[in-house]
């Protein structure tokens, strides 16, 4: 489990401390490991890099309320097939109107 995440505003103000390697998908279909961005076809190789130099396998997806479902199930897939024990979802909050 993450232990605490903060988040002020967008997504790229949010971070988490402690663990875990990050992976964001943006609704433009862009996807980053760890903010360096990557393509689909590179994601499971750079994600098992990650997590073989990681002490902790969990992942914690980022992505915001834009990105479509089938996009985030298919990422979740590759990060579970590269071998990450855990998948946290980091979401960012609905601002009150």
């Amino acid at each position: 489990t993450v232990t605490r995440s903060s988040c002020s505003g967008s997504l790229n103000g949010c971070f988490t401390e402690s663990r875990g390697t990050t992976v964001t998908l943006t609704p433009k279909r862009e996807i980053f490991v760890n903010q360096k961005q990557i393509s689909e076809d590179k994601l499971e190789p750079a994600l098992k890099e990650a997590l073989a130099a990681s002490a902790d396998q969990l992942v914690i997806l980022r992505g915001d309320k834009d990105v479509l479902l089938g996009d985030t199930v298919k990422i979740m897939s590759i990060i579970k097939r590269a071998g990450a024990s855990e998948i946290a979802i980091a979401a960012e909050t609905e601002k009150k109107r």
